[in-house]
């Protein structure tokens, strides 16, 4: 059984767990898209019926524009129809979701001021949630290293920390192997 970890978007990625062994790839660009379509081609010629993928199904946000919020759809689109096309049953799972499986013991977020309308509770606000964010990255890529050891994370050689999509994408995958029945 392979199992795929799809983080779509802009920085997406997408890893496999299969018998032989793990594998992720970085999706930087729609030419590398199409790559990966041929990728996803071979695999099914290689082991029809054995696949299962999870995709990450990522809400719009507060705040965020409308071009963005388009261009993360139509990712996610584009996902959904190659896994249809080619016949690969998938699950559509929320990133707490996943988290709640694989990031046990991940960090809570420190508790908020609440809102009252002013600018200055507004940035704090965002400043808090950021900091969470970067928490909840670092410990993504902490626990990916603990269940994908000797795999390198990282864009590139040169890269000194590890590329976002794909530990998200590994877990992902872990998530879709422990999960699906």
């Amino acid at each position: 059984m392979i199992y795929l970890g799809i983080d779509p978007g802009k920085d997406g990625a997408i890893f496999g767990i299969g018998s032989a062994g793990s594998e992720g790839w970085i999706i930087p660009d729609l030419d590398q898209r199409a790559e990966r379509m041929r990728l996803l081609l071979a695999m099914v010629d290689n082991c029809p019926d054995r696949i299962r993928a999870v995709l990450e199904d990522a809400p719009a946000f507060p705040g965020q524009s409308s071009v963005t919020t388009a261009a993360q759809f139509r990712d996610i689109g584009q996902w959904q129809g190659m896994l249809a096309a080619l016949k690969i049953p998938y699950q559509m799972v929320k990133a707490t979701t996943w988290q709640k499986e694989v990031m046990v013991g991940k960090p809570a977020p420190e508790k908020k001021p609440k809102a009252d309308g002013s600018e200055q509770i507004k940035k704090e606000r965002k400043r808090l949630a950021e900091i969470h964010r970067k928490e909840i990255k670092a410990y993504a890529a902490t626990v990916a290293g603990r269940i994908f050891p000797g795999l390198d994370f990282r864009r590139t050689e040169r890269c000194a920390g590890p590329h976002d999509g794909l530990v998200d994408a590994a877990l992902i995958a872990e998530y879709c192997r422990r999960t699906w029945r």
